[in-house]
């Protein structure tokens, strides 16, 4: 992996660990994300869920990511702070097919 990509993902794991209580989510789960990207720069999203996704793992927010069965995901220019990342997880019931 890149450097900057792994400085990255230790950045998020240190900051996400202020902030989650330490007890992971369990069953299965759904993730919106919201990147806010400073200026026109916009990330590539299939690879920008992977990474965000792996990182919450790392920080214990669930202790596998195949428990997420579900994620919507959005890159949006906004020119008011730097880049920034907005998460939101809750449970998912898989429809009876």
């Amino acid at each position: 992996m890149p450097k900057s990509y792994q400085e990255w993902r230790a950045q998020f794991v240190e900051l996400a660990r202020k902030q989650w209580d330490g007890t992971p989510m369990e069953g299965d789960l759904y993730v919106r994300m919201t990147f806010c990207c400073k200026g026109k720069l916009r990330p590539d999203l299939d690879n920008a869920i992977g990474a965000a996704l792996d990182a919450l793992q790392d920080t214990g927010v669930f202790a596998n990511d195949r428990a997420v069965k579900k994620v919507k995901a959005v890159a949006v220019e906004h020119h008011e702070q730097g880049d920034s990342l907005l998460i939101t997880i809750d449970q998912f019931s898989l429809p009876n097919l």
